[in-house]
């Protein structure tokens, strides 16, 4: 756990929130993702079907609280993507 929550905190590729997934799970750039698990079950069940589906690695962490913290934001963060290393702007 503590070597995904580095890999969050040192990661400068990465997306915050559900909707970023949503919006970003086509375009073939997500490397993983990271759930918090006192994340509302609702949202976790929409997180780990997508990830199924999209095949995408997933990834659990205790604590929105500690997500948001290493991902670089004042706030608790549900769900992190991590995308692959490329240049946004070569595509």
């Amino acid at each position: 756990m503590n070597d995904i929550l580095e890999k969050v905190k040192q990661s400068n590729n990465k997306f915050v929130g559900y909707k970023q997934l949503m919006r970003e799970s086509d375009c073939g750039e997500i490397q993983y993702v990271v759930l918090a698990d006192d994340t509302d079950v609702v949202m976790k069940d929409k997180v780990t079907l997508l990830c199924e589906a999209k095949g995408f690695p997933l990834h659990h962490v205790p604590t929105m609280k500690q997500l948001g913290e290493f991902a670089g934001i004042h706030v608790r963060a549900s769900v992190v993507s991590i995308l692959n290393d490329l240049d946004r702007n070569e595509l």
